[in-house]
């Protein structure tokens, strides 16, 4: 969405920023996400009577270079304490499942729809709706960045397409299997490009791996 906003005059429409989203999206799902993106201070709204307008906070350049600057000191402290495969950090996520599903067509998102994880841990589980693609890359570009800082390995860290679907809400008009297989592919491609750009090690987390069996 920042990534749609970024490319529009300012202030911008909502139905602006959609006509700029490469993916599927409903309009419901890009007004969850605006609302999100306020919250954590990215957007500012700009209200005239119903009509809402968005003007962004921070610039493309200054994303990209705040989540570097958080890989460049993880690479360094893990490197400070001798481990031997290390990780980027994840700084550009936010819960395992509900990152892929935004990067993925064929998913859709509420506004409040938390439930309980466990704990006092919530989540915003998404919401399949239409088939699962993977449109284009998700984890590379900063993986690689994490790679250019060391000499050690720093492995691809994906969430598997078990857990990426037992914790959706999934479709009723298609069985399980099909889903399934539609997010595997997804993520197939996802490892097929992080092994291209030299990733040596891909960890795929399978959290729910015994859930619905």
């Amino acid at each position: 969405v920042m990534t749609a906003i970024w490319k529009c005059e300012i202030p911008v429409k909502t139905s602006e920023i959609a006509r700029h989203i490469e993916r599927d999206w409903t309009m419901s799902t890009i007004q969850a996400l605006l609302a999100r993106l306020e919250e954590k201070g990215y957007v500012s709204v700009v209200k005239e009577g119903r009509l809402k307008t968005y003007v962004p906070l921070i610039s493309e350049e200054e994303y990209r270079n705040n989540a570097k600057g958080f890989i460049r000191d993880c690479i360094a402290l893990q490197e400070n304490i001798g481990l031997d495969v290390l990780v980027h950090g994840e700084f550009e996520r936010n819960d395992m499942v509900e990152f892929f599903g935004e990067n993925l067509s064929g998913y859709v998102f509420t506004i409040g729809g938390w439930v309980q994880s466990y704990g006092t841990r919530g989540v915003k589980p998404p919401i399949v709706f239409g088939d699962v693609k993977r449109k284009k890359s998700i984890t590379t570009d900063y993986i690689r960045y994490a790679n250019s800082l060391t000499d050690k390995d720093v492995k691809g860290m994906l969430t598997g397409p078990v857990t990426i679907l037992n914790w959706s809400f999934p479709r009723e008009d298609i069985s399980t299997q099909e889903m399934m297989y539609q997010i595997g592919l997804a993520i197939r491609e996802e490892v097929l490009e992080l092994e291209a750009a030299g990733v040596r090690i891909i960890q795929i987390d399978e959290a729910a791996l015994r859930e619905k069996l």
